[in-house]
């Protein structure tokens, strides 16, 4: 129900804001993402869904456009794969998470990916990475540093086997 009456509030706004007679749900969504004066699109969008202009531009880009987009299951071993190619760990996660994706997007040219859903992806999976890094260096650099807690129990039992309470 949610997304037919969003769908028809889409159409309605391209109607309007364009010169584009679309039906279907995929033309206006093209159609929509053509649109070039975008200033008062999430208004108009807004007052034929009924809700405030900032739900119908969330609602459009977390969960009705996907709709019209590649599914990321199949190519995650691929985003998996650049990731850790272009991984460093003393670089801006940030930059390298931008490179990965423009490096994915070059790839397929023919394809069209939901932005936000490859870039949370990327940017987790080089954050996991970079995570393992610091664990991985964290074990190797001085095993006999301790966490402040196993320092704790370390001094309690010194102090219970000394007698001292």
């Amino acid at each position: 129900m949610k997304q037919t009456r969003f769908a028809q509030a889409i159409v309605r706004s391209v109607r309007e804001l364009s010169s584009e007679k679309t039906g279907a749900d995929a033309e206006a969504y093209r159609a929509f993402i053509q649109i070039q004066d975008r200033r008062n699109i999430w208004l108009v969008v807004a007052d034929h869904y009924g809700c405030i202009p900032q739900e119908a531009h969330d609602y459009f880009h977390n969960v009705w456009s996907k709709q019209f987009c590649e599914a990321l299951a199949r190519f995650k071993p691929e985003l998996d794969a650049l990731a850790a190619e272009r991984f460093e760990p003393d670089r801006d996660p940030k930059e390298t998470g931008r490179e990965v994706i423009a490096a994915f997007v070059e790839r397929h040219p023919d394809k069209h990916f939901h932005r936000l859903s490859v870039s949370q992806y990327v940017h987790k999976q080089l954050k996991a990475m970079q995570k393992e890094r610091s664990l991985k260096s964290g074990q190797s650099s001085d095993t006999s540093e301790k966490s402040p807690e196993q320092n704790v129990y370390a001094r309690i039992k010194l102090l219970l086997d000394s007698n001292w309470v």
